[in-house]
């Protein structure tokens, strides 16, 4: 199941969420209040996800935090927050999140969102395997 990092100012929002992840199976590695935290922990623990909230506590926003972790390392982003003005979706959408689930949150989108991510890297690992696979054949035909 996939390591998940949340970033989440609300504690009870937080723990709701940790507790419906776990419930499925999947690690949380952390839980950071801050977009300065969120960058320190994705960093140091390498999440396979990040469940990341838009107004945080501190300097930065989410989404400012999101920008600075998509710069250091590879890893899926989940916004999840109550504020989805058209000002919000568009600087989210200059991110390519893998997700965004408006609060109140629902399991069901928790989880879809968790397949989604799921299914993309699927694809993603079998296009690679194909494409690997078919440079080697046109190399073993150009020997013969």
């Amino acid at each position: 199941m996939a390591r998940i990092l949340i970033t989440e100012d609300e504690r009870l929002i937080a723990e709701d969420l940790k507790q419906t992840l776990q419930a499925f199976g999947h690690e949380i590695v952390a839980i950071v209040s801050t977009g300065e935290k969120a960058v320190e922990k994705a960093k140091e623990l390498n999440p396979d996800i990040i469940f990341m909230d838009i107004k945080l506590e501190g300097e930065l926003s989410g989404i400012e935090a999101a920008k600075e972790i998509r710069g250091a390392i590879k890893t899926a982003i989940i916004f999840c927050t109550a504020y989805s003005d058209d000002l919000t979706l568009l600087q989210l959408s200059t991110l390519s999140p893998e997700g965004y689930i408006a609060k109140p949150f629902r399991e069901s989108e928790i989880l879809n969102s968790i397949k989604h991510i799921a299914n993309s890297r699927k694809k993603k690992i079998t296009q690679n395997y194909f494409t690997h696979e078919c440079k080697s054949f046109k190399l073993a035909l150009n020997t013969i």
